[in-house]
């Protein structure tokens, strides 16, 4: 995919955003984004219970976390359905569903790696929002202070930075727990 292709795709967002993600699997398969040190601190600090990822491509993060005892289930949502119908992650734990979603379903814990840039500003706020999870984890290359993603390699949408994400997070009743580079987890207070 070209440059100028990935500026065409904000533009036709969300109306052709299965396309787009059927289009990216086809070139890229392979789309290993997270930081698998925070992670672990996140699941290791508390009993994830039933995890929620929107987002998770083939459940390569599952796939990792996974072997943890204290994790109950986890479901995959991912926009992509050529990336749900091949997981990596084969723990009978884990299931994958070929589904946008924008209203996460009851659960303890709530995961988003990689997955809430290419959200609107709009979006992000309904998914926060219409959580009932007890414990959030966050990972997104945002800045601060956010930014225009014109120009950019990548389907990155959202406008908001960090400072803005956590006001929104923390007015939704969560707390800010833990930090490393890119990643943040959260808990309800």
């Amino acid at each position: 995919m070209k440059r100028d292709e990935f500026d065409q795709y904000r533009e036709e967002y969300p109306s052709k955003v299965t396309e787009w993600h059927s289009r990216l699997f086809a070139d890229h398969p392979t789309q290993v984004h997270f930081n698998e040190y925070a992670a672990n601190r996140f699941f290791d600090s508390h009993k994830p219970g039933r995890v929620v990822e929107i987002g998770g491509w083939r459940g390569e993060l599952a796939d990792v976390i996974l072997p943890k005892e204290s994790i109950e289930s986890w479901d995959n949502y991912e926009v992509c359905a050529e990336a749900a119908r091949s997981p990596v992650c084969s723990d009978p734990k884990y299931r994958s569903h070929a589904e946008r979603v924008l209203l996460p379903p009851p659960c303890a814990t709530l995961v988003m790696s990689h997955v809430i840039e290419h959200l609107t500003d709009e979006e992000a706020r309904g998914v926060i929002a219409a959580t009932n999870a007890s414990s959030l984890y966050v990972d997104a290359p945002l800045t601060e202070e956010g930014e225009d993603w014109g120009g950019s390699i990548g389907f990155h949408i959202l406008k908001m930075g960090w400072n803005d994400l956590d006001s929104l997070i923390n007015s939704a009743g969560f707390g800010l727990v833990g930090r490393d580079k890119n990643a943040r987890w959260y808990r309800r207070c």
